[in-house]
This record gives C-alpha cells, sequence and structure tokens, in this order.
C-alpha cells in the first residue's frame, strides 16, 4: 500500500475522519451535510472508491466506526440526530435496543431486546432519507421529494401510510 493517498472530491470544509476496524475504508463528515465514504483497495496502488452518505440536514460533525462490523458507521449532525449507515449501500437502516411493541420494525419474530445492529428487511431497497425513533414507535421516510412513502413501526403495528408494499 502507498504511504500516503490523495482524496479529493471536498466541496466544503471537513469534522471528522475516521478509519474502519480492517483498516479498508476511510470516511469523513463535512459542512456540506454528507459523510462520504473511500474504500481503498491496497492491491490497486492505493485507489479509492467513494460513496457519499446522504440524509442529515446540518452539517456532519462525528463519525465513529463500529468495532466489529467494518462496513457500518454512525454520523451525528448538527441536526441533532444520529444515524447508522451500511457502507455497502447508501440508505440502508440498521436498528438495535428495545423492541418490546415492534418499534424496530424488525418483524413479527424478533426478540424483544436486539443487541446488535440488525437492518431493517422491509426497508430494503428504499433510500432511508429520514428515521425518528421514540421510546415505542419508529417513523421512516423514504424515497426522494414527492415520491417517498411514510413507515410506521410500533405499538405492536407496523404500517406503511403512503404505498401497497406487501413486505411490511
Amino acid at each position: 500500500m502507498p504511504s500516503h493517498i490523495m482524496l479529493l472530491n471536498f466541496a466544503h470544509f471537513v469534522h471528522s475522519v475516521a478509519w474502519n476496524c480492517t483498516g479498508t475504508k476511510l470516511a469523513s463528515g463535512s459542512v456540506d451535510q454528507t459523510a462520504r465514504v473511500w474504500h481503498i483497495e491496497p492491491h490497486d496502488n492505493g485507489k479509492a472508491k467513494d460513496i457519499e452518505l446522504k440524509g442529515h440536514t446540518d452539517s456532519v460533525d462525528q463519525l465513529c466506526w463500529d468495532p466489529k462490523h467494518a462496513d457500518l458507521i454512525a454520523t451525528a449532525s448538527g441536526d441533532k440526530t444520529v444515524r447508522l449507515w451500511d457502507a455497502r449501500k447508501d440508505g440502508e437502516l440498521y436498528m438495535w435496543g428495545k423492541n418490546s411493541s415492534g418499534q424496530l420494525g424488525l418483524g413479527k419474530k424478533a426478540a424483544k431486546a436486539v443487541h446488535k445492529p440488525t437492518k431493517v428487511e422491509c426497508l430494503s431497497g428504499l433510500t432511508i432519507k429520514l428515521a425518528a425513533l421514540g421510546s415505542e414507535h419508529t417513523v421512516v421516510v423514504t424515497g426522494i421529494k414527492e415520491t417517498g412513502s411514510l413507515f410506521v413501526f410500533g405499538d405492536k403495528v407496523v404500517a406503511n401510510l403512503s404505498d401497497d408494499r406487501d413486505s411490511v
């Protein structure tokens, strides 16, 4: 691997950078409301491929990789939200914690307490724009502009309030 790698595409100030637990991905959080993840190709002269994680409505001030899952990263923003991302794909949602009312959206057979980040499978293929969590519910907005959907999980109910998806 080369001793240094030049990463471009910074249009705004960067607040935070961090390597994942395997040293193969570098992430940055920026004033432009995005996080970027570079996958460093060690056998390809240090070339880097990047993805952009969009969804915050204010600057991404902090980020932190999961210490055991090389593709999971959390970002904290001035919009007062924390988002957990799968760095392999933009916009997937992972949940963990109390699930006594089904508020994590993980399905009817999910445990009452989930101790590790688990992908919300019923939202696969959709771009997550916003997730708001309460003690007994979760509200998720998906899509782009006017074509999105609203999903609600919790109180032992799962509802999609805007389209006909059978997978929910």
